[in-house]
């Protein structure tokens, strides 16, 4: 029951705000985490017609209509924000919110200009929705102007991913027929802060220059996963003493006790943090993380007698911390394995990373359960690299 109620939790204060990677409740949960992603991938594997592309638009971006029956749109960032309200009604106050909450440091050139962009999207968006329209739809733009026809196919790169559609397709000829395109894929009911996966779109005015569509893949890509590998994923985790080691490792009460009961998102964060370094997911991944939490006490906050507990805790645990993230590599491999599966098989729309095959990667979505599958150390950290500003 706990471990149910820590799931639901997690969901309930996360769902509005990302959609987790399968892998990270092995180190958020331990043995029931590892359990728990095991059986996702699996059904990754029986019910791929549960996928859907996960677009790399920017921005991300919220839309659609308040009690009042007013339009409301702006990018995620200010939507969501909790000490100001950021959700604009009309196109100035939109290019208000943009430039005037903007960061120290920030190019004011840069930003007008982006401001400027978002205001000029207003009247599609204000032509488009029904007045009838209630609650909000949160969706990635992925062109704000025509995109370019190259060999025969539209062409647009809104992110790290770039796109291309044969331009005598169904979707080509929606292209053709638009000036802005956003990819959609949740809904958020007026007054609630929980997204509820969208599955199908509103009824909306297609003439109006906006192209409103969803993420859905026309054929299901056929999925396997590698017997072996898994076998042995399964096999490890039956085992009762790794069990037991992990489950000594991630005692809450032992965390709590020694004052690092942040102990499993600091790994996460750390894990974020080498997503991003150039070599990846390499070599003492345990001396690098004391490495890690060393070098960024200050950013990380982290008191000198937290540091050495932390050094305490995981000399005492190793072999468990070791055992941990194996479990979690193993897991991100078949799921990186199942992505490059999808990837080579043709969905209509082609996405490259630079000369390689392959977009961002997918979401998964079925009965109430939703997470996605990224190519963590190849999509994350490049998107981290090129976005951090």
């Amino acid at each position: 029951m706990l471990v149910e109620h820590i799931i639901k939790w997690r969901k309930i204060i996360t769902e509005g705000v990302r959609i987790p990677h399968p892998e990270d409740e092995i180190i958020e949960l331990g043995v029931p985490g590892i359990k728990r992603t095991i059986d996702r991938l699996k059904n990754v594997v029986r019910h791929s017609s549960a996928l859907s592309t996960k677009y790399d638009g920017k921005p991300a971006v919220m839309f659609g209509r308040n009690e009042q029956g007013q339009l409301v749109f702006a990018d995620k960032p200010r939507f969501v924000a909790k000490t100001y309200n950021g959700r604009a009604t009309s196109p100035e106050e939109l290019k208000n919110v943009l430039i005037g909450r903007a960061k120290e440091g920030t190019d004011m050139g840069e930003r007008t200009a982006y401001a400027d962009m978002m205001a000029g999207l207003w009247p599609a968006f204000e032509a488009a929705i029904p007045k009838s329209f209630r609650g909000y739809i949160w969706g990635d733009l992925m062109w704000h102007q025509r995109p370019s026809i190259i060999n025969g196919r539209w062409v647009f790169e809104p992110n790290t991913v770039r796109y291309s559609v044969d331009a005598k397709s169904s979707f080509g000829q929606q292209i053709e027929q638009s000036r802005i395109g956003v990819a959609v894929h949740h809904y958020y009911p007026l007054g609630s802060d929980i997204a509820e996966p969208l599955t199908k779109l509103p009824n909306y005015n297609s003439k109006s220059g906006l192209l409103i569509f969803l993420a859905n893949i026309p054929t299901p890509p056929k999925l396997s996963m590698d017997a072996q590998r898994l076998a042995r994923l399964e096999e490890m985790y039956k085992n009762p003493a790794n069990q037991q080691s992990i489950t000594a490792l991630l005692n809450p009460t032992v965390l709590r006790q020694l004052e690092i009961s942040d102990f499993s998102d600091l790994i996460i964060q750390f894990v974020n943090w080498r997503a991003a370094h150039p070599e990846g997911f390499r070599g003492d991944m345990a001396q690098e993380f004391l490495e890690w939490i060393t070098t960024n006490t200050d950013r990380l906050k982290i008191s000198d007698a937290k540091r050495e507990h932390i050094v305490d805790h995981l000399e005492m645990h190793q072999g468990a911390f070791d055992l941990l993230l194996e479990f979690f590599f193993e897991s991100m491999y078949l799921k990186d394995s199942l992505i490059s599966q999808a990837d080579t098989d043709a969905n209509g729309v082609m996405a490259t990373k630079g000369e390689n095959p392959g977009g961002e990667g997918y979401v998964y979505t079925k009965d109430g359960d939703q997470f996605k599958l990224v190519n963590r150390a190849e999509f994350s950290g490049e998107n981290f690299r090129r976005n951090r500003k």
